[in-house]
């Protein structure tokens, strides 16, 4: 019992890291967008080699947008080329993939993408004690009024 909580609290740890590490909630809006499309074409795989280019869109808008999310996770560096090609692929899925996936695929891979393009990689956070040894407003507001001359003295 004492390991699988261990073990847990060490996944989660990872976990908690991989997400804050790269554009994570862009990537799963992306692939959730891209599923949605993919559900919503309503073109199954055998029909879609019978009719052709026309029924290929639904499956090239939606498999690219997955690809697009997963590519933001597991390349953060490359986000901006996974985010601009999955906003272009959510957009012409409009015209391509019945309305975008009744529009519910197409808005989530532009919030995604977008949510992509716009992350970018956090600072790491100071220590605590760092903060505490740094002096407060109030303490320089003290300092810089001591040697100021007080309102009933006359400077003529």
């Amino acid at each position: 019992m004492l390991i699988a909580r261990e073990r847990l609290r060490l996944a989660l740890h990872w976990f908690r890291g991989f997400r804050r590490s790269r554009p994570f909630w862009g990537g799963l809006w992306m692939i959730v967008g891209g599923w949605a499309i993919l559900k919503l074409s309503l073109v199954g795989l055998q029909l879609m080699f019978s009719a052709g280019l026309t029924g290929f869109g639904g499956w090239l808008s939606g498999g690219g947008l997955i690809l697009c999310g997963i590519a933001a996770w597991l390349a953060p560096s490359q986000r901006f080329f996974a985010g601009l090609i999955g906003l272009l692929l959510a957009v012409v899925s409009f015209v391509i993939s019945n309305l975008g996936g009744l529009f519910v695929g197409m808005f989530f891979g532009i919030v995604g993408s977008a949510m992509v393009l716009c992350w970018g990689p956090t600072k790491r956070r100071k220590r605590r004690a760092a903060e505490a040894t740094e002096s407060t407003p109030s303490d320089e507001l003290a300092d810089a009024t001591a040697g100021a001359p007080k309102p009933s003295e006359s400077s003529a």
